[in-house]
Protein backbone atom coordinates (compact mmCIF):
# COMPACT_ATOMS: atom_id res chain seq x y z
CA UNK A 1 0.00 0.00 0.00
CA UNK A 2 1.41 3.35 -0.98
CA UNK A 3 1.25 6.09 1.64
CA UNK A 4 0.63 8.67 -1.11
CA UNK A 5 -2.43 6.72 -2.25
CA UNK A 6 -3.75 6.49 1.33
CA UNK A 7 -3.26 10.25 1.76
CA UNK A 8 -5.04 10.96 -1.50
CA UNK A 9 -7.99 8.71 -0.58
CA UNK A 10 -8.20 10.30 2.87
CA UNK A 11 -8.17 13.80 1.41
CA UNK A 12 -10.88 12.77 -1.04
CA UNK A 13 -13.07 11.39 1.75
CA UNK A 14 -12.54 14.61 3.72
CA UNK A 15 -13.19 16.70 0.60
CA UNK A 16 -9.82 18.42 0.95
CA UNK A 17 -9.25 18.88 -2.78
CA UNK A 18 -6.19 21.11 -2.34
CA UNK A 19 -4.40 18.26 -0.57
CA UNK A 20 -5.33 15.83 -3.36
CA UNK A 21 -3.67 18.22 -5.83
CA UNK A 22 -0.58 18.57 -3.64
CA UNK A 23 -0.18 14.79 -3.34
CA UNK A 24 -0.35 14.48 -7.14
CA UNK A 25 2.21 17.23 -7.76
CA UNK A 26 4.79 16.87 -4.97
CA UNK A 27 7.55 14.27 -4.65
CA UNK A 28 9.00 15.39 -1.29
CA UNK A 29 6.81 16.39 1.65
CA UNK A 30 9.38 18.89 2.96
CA UNK A 31 8.75 21.01 -0.15
CA UNK A 32 5.18 21.65 1.05
CA UNK A 33 4.09 23.88 3.89
CA UNK A 34 0.61 22.42 4.41
CA UNK A 35 -0.35 21.68 8.00
CA UNK A 36 -3.30 19.43 7.07
CA UNK A 37 -1.15 17.21 4.83
CA UNK A 38 1.42 16.74 7.58
CA UNK A 39 -1.38 16.01 10.05
CA UNK A 40 -2.80 13.38 7.68
CA UNK A 41 0.65 11.74 7.47
CA UNK A 42 0.81 11.64 11.28
CA UNK A 43 -2.65 10.04 11.27
CA UNK A 44 -1.36 7.37 8.85
CA UNK A 45 1.32 6.45 11.39
CA UNK A 46 -1.19 6.45 14.26
CA UNK A 47 -3.51 4.09 12.38
CA UNK A 48 -0.56 1.92 11.38
CA UNK A 49 0.27 1.48 15.07
CA UNK A 50 -3.39 0.85 15.93
CA UNK A 51 -3.72 -1.89 13.31
CA UNK A 52 -0.49 -3.54 14.50
CA UNK A 53 -1.52 -3.55 18.16
CA UNK A 54 -5.29 -4.11 18.02
CA UNK A 55 -6.03 -6.11 14.88
CA UNK A 56 -3.07 -7.69 13.08
CA UNK A 57 -0.19 -8.32 15.46
CA UNK A 58 3.22 -8.12 13.86
CA UNK A 59 5.11 -11.06 15.39
CA UNK A 60 8.63 -12.29 15.07
CA UNK A 61 10.67 -15.06 16.71
CA UNK A 62 14.37 -14.77 17.58
CA UNK A 63 16.69 -17.67 18.32
CA UNK A 64 19.45 -16.46 20.63
CA UNK A 65 21.83 -17.62 23.32
CA UNK A 66 21.21 -15.91 26.64
CA UNK A 67 24.42 -15.73 28.66
CA UNK A 68 23.65 -13.24 31.41
CA UNK A 69 19.96 -13.93 32.10
CA UNK A 70 19.07 -10.32 31.20
CA UNK A 71 18.45 -9.16 27.61
CA UNK A 72 17.83 -5.57 26.56
CA UNK A 73 15.36 -4.98 23.74
CA UNK A 74 17.78 -2.71 21.87
CA UNK A 75 20.32 -5.57 21.81
CA UNK A 76 17.78 -8.04 20.42
CA UNK A 77 16.45 -6.13 17.42
CA UNK A 78 16.09 -2.69 15.88
CA UNK A 79 12.29 -3.04 16.02
CA UNK A 80 10.24 -1.36 18.74
CA UNK A 81 9.03 -4.29 20.88
CA UNK A 82 5.84 -3.68 22.82
CA UNK A 83 4.96 -7.19 24.03
CA UNK A 84 6.82 -10.44 24.70
CA UNK A 85 4.51 -13.30 23.72
CA UNK A 86 6.59 -16.30 24.78
CA UNK A 87 10.03 -17.53 25.72
CA UNK A 88 10.90 -21.16 24.95
CA UNK A 89 13.96 -23.31 25.29
CA UNK A 90 15.58 -25.27 22.45
CA UNK A 91 13.02 -28.08 22.91
CA UNK A 92 10.00 -25.71 22.67
CA UNK A 93 9.25 -25.91 26.38
CA UNK A 94 7.85 -22.68 27.80
CA UNK A 95 10.13 -20.76 30.15
CA UNK A 96 9.25 -18.31 32.88
CA UNK A 97 10.27 -14.75 32.09
CA UNK A 98 9.81 -11.24 33.36
CA UNK A 99 9.52 -8.37 30.91
CA UNK A 100 9.79 -4.69 31.72
CA UNK A 101 10.15 -1.49 29.70
CA UNK A 102 13.84 -2.00 28.89
CA UNK A 103 14.27 -5.73 28.51
CA UNK A 104 13.53 -9.25 29.58
CA UNK A 105 14.83 -11.47 32.36
CA UNK A 106 14.78 -15.20 31.62
CA UNK A 107 16.85 -18.38 32.12
CA UNK A 108 20.21 -18.68 30.40
CA UNK A 109 20.93 -20.94 27.42
CA UNK A 110 19.57 -21.26 23.90
CA UNK A 111 16.12 -19.69 23.79
CA UNK A 112 13.41 -18.61 21.35
CA UNK A 113 11.73 -15.29 22.05
CA UNK A 114 8.48 -14.49 20.27
CA UNK A 115 7.45 -10.84 20.44
CA UNK A 116 5.07 -8.29 18.92
CA UNK A 117 6.39 -4.99 17.65
CA UNK A 118 5.28 -1.61 16.33
CA UNK A 119 5.74 -0.98 12.61
CA UNK A 120 8.33 1.55 11.52
CA UNK A 121 7.22 5.15 11.03
CA UNK A 122 6.37 5.70 7.38
CA UNK A 123 7.01 8.77 5.29
CA UNK A 124 5.35 10.42 2.32
CA UNK A 125 7.00 8.22 -0.34
CA UNK A 126 7.00 4.95 1.62
CA UNK A 127 4.94 1.81 1.30
CA UNK A 128 3.22 -0.20 4.01
CA UNK A 129 3.68 -3.88 3.29
CA UNK A 130 3.99 -5.50 6.71
CA UNK A 131 0.43 -6.88 6.72
CA UNK A 132 -0.05 -10.04 4.70
CA UNK A 133 -3.83 -9.93 4.42
CA UNK A 134 -6.65 -8.23 2.58
CA UNK A 135 -6.12 -4.83 4.22
CA UNK A 136 -6.71 -2.24 1.51
CA UNK A 137 -5.78 1.39 1.14
CA UNK A 138 -9.46 2.31 1.38
CA UNK A 139 -9.91 0.65 4.79
CA UNK A 140 -6.67 2.24 5.97
CA UNK A 141 -8.00 5.63 4.81
CA UNK A 142 -11.17 5.12 6.91
CA UNK A 143 -9.01 5.05 10.01
CA UNK A 144 -6.92 8.02 8.89
CA UNK A 145 -10.06 10.11 8.30
CA UNK A 146 -11.39 9.13 11.72
CA UNK A 147 -8.16 10.15 13.47
CA UNK A 148 -7.97 13.41 11.51
CA UNK A 149 -11.54 14.40 12.39
CA UNK A 150 -10.99 13.48 16.03
CA UNK A 151 -7.90 15.69 16.20
CA UNK A 152 -9.87 18.52 14.56
CA UNK A 153 -12.56 18.18 17.32
CA UNK A 154 -15.25 16.97 14.90
CA UNK A 155 -16.36 14.14 17.17
CA UNK A 156 -19.65 13.24 15.48
CA UNK A 157 -18.13 12.67 12.04
CA UNK A 158 -15.07 11.01 13.61
CA UNK A 159 -17.35 8.45 15.30
CA UNK A 160 -19.00 7.60 11.96
CA UNK A 161 -15.67 7.04 10.22
CA UNK A 162 -14.34 5.14 13.24
CA UNK A 163 -17.30 2.73 13.03
CA UNK A 164 -16.59 2.18 9.33
CA UNK A 165 -12.94 1.50 10.07
CA UNK A 166 -13.62 -0.88 12.97
CA UNK A 167 -16.28 -2.84 11.06
CA UNK A 168 -14.00 -3.19 8.04
CA UNK A 169 -11.10 -4.34 10.23
CA UNK A 170 -13.32 -6.89 12.01
CA UNK A 171 -14.27 -8.31 8.62
CA UNK A 172 -10.63 -8.51 7.57
CA UNK A 173 -9.40 -10.35 10.68
CA UNK A 174 -12.48 -12.55 11.09
CA UNK A 175 -11.82 -16.26 10.80
CA UNK A 176 -13.94 -17.73 8.06
CA UNK A 177 -14.99 -21.35 7.94
CA UNK A 178 -14.33 -23.35 4.84
CA UNK A 179 -17.53 -24.22 3.01
CA UNK A 180 -17.70 -27.90 2.15
CA UNK A 181 -20.46 -28.99 -0.13
CA UNK A 182 -21.87 -32.49 0.29
CA UNK A 183 -20.89 -35.03 -2.34
CA UNK A 184 -23.32 -35.42 -5.17
CA UNK A 185 -24.72 -38.83 -5.72
CA UNK A 186 -25.41 -40.00 -9.18
CA UNK A 187 -27.73 -42.87 -9.54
Amino acid sequence: MEVKRILKLSASMLQLHDIEDIVDRVEILEDVDNVDLKLLLNCVNLINDTIATDYINLKETLNITNISGRLKYKDLTDKHIYKIISVKDAFDNGLAFKADMNGITCPTGDIKITYSYFPKTVGFNDEINCYGCSLTERVFAFGVVSEYLFIKFNYDDAAIWDDRFKNAMKNIVRHRKEIIMPKRRWW
